[in-house]
């Protein structure tokens, strides 16, 4: 079976200005001018801000039913926003190639989701990296025919990216998962429930 999907890949050769004005979505305009009127700090991440950027991340796994990954800060680069001295989220970078960055984690405090820190945390990586030399800003993928993750996937168009239509090839039981069943949340509590008590046993 194919499983179509998508990736949104920012140029990062166009001008701040082009980037800004022309082809960012205006409410992820308006969310930039609003975190920044709230005195929403950017800055690279240190060592010290792993213990509550995983935090974070483990509660973004939670609510998801996802298992974390306790291996997160290995490698890529990580960048925090804060309210206050305060970090609300977080995202960890990758350079998947010379000219490529890619996003590999993200999480930020639901609390706080009415500062739009989150989008000034990707539109100042984008910069970031921008002013790097970097040409090009992989955001991971998006759904195309599913609703599913559909506020995600939105979240990512509106950078205005180039979507990139993929396909992978996987079994039929993978397939009805991703194609269907993922979309019940009462379907992935039971998976992640199954997983989490197959692990225990393992570690045991």
């Amino acid at each position: 079976m194919k499983l179509k999907h998508g990736i949104v890949i920012i140029n990062l050769e166009k001008s701040e200005e082009e980037l800004f004005t022309k082809q960012i979505h205006k409410n992820h305009r308006w969310s930039i001018k609003k975190a920044i009127k709230n005195k929403v700090v950017f800055r690279p991440g240190k060592k010290q801000d792993h213990k509550k950027c995983y935090e974070l991340y483990q509660k973004t796994c939670e609510i998801n039913y996802l298992h974390p990954n306790s291996n997160i800060f290995d490698n890529g680069f990580l960048f925090v926003v804060l309210l206050n001295k305060k970090i609300i989220g977080f995202a960890i970078v990758n350079t998947k190639s010379k000219d490529t960055i890619s996003l590999t984690y993200n999480s930020s405090d639901y609390e706080y989701r009415n500062t739009q820190a989150n989008v000034l945390l990707y539109w100042k990586i984008l910069l970031y990296f921008k002013k790097k030399g970097y040409q090009y800003f992989d955001l991971g993928g998006i759904n195309i025919h599913s609703k599913y993750l559909k506020n995600i996937d939105t979240f990512k168009i509106r950078w205005g990216g180039e979507i990139i239509k993929k396909e992978n090839k996987i079994n039929l039981i993978k397939y009805i998962w991703w194609r269907w069943l993922r979309h019940s949340k009462i379907l992935r509590k039971l998976k992640y429930e199954i997983q989490k008590k197959l692990k225990y046993k393992k570690d045991l």
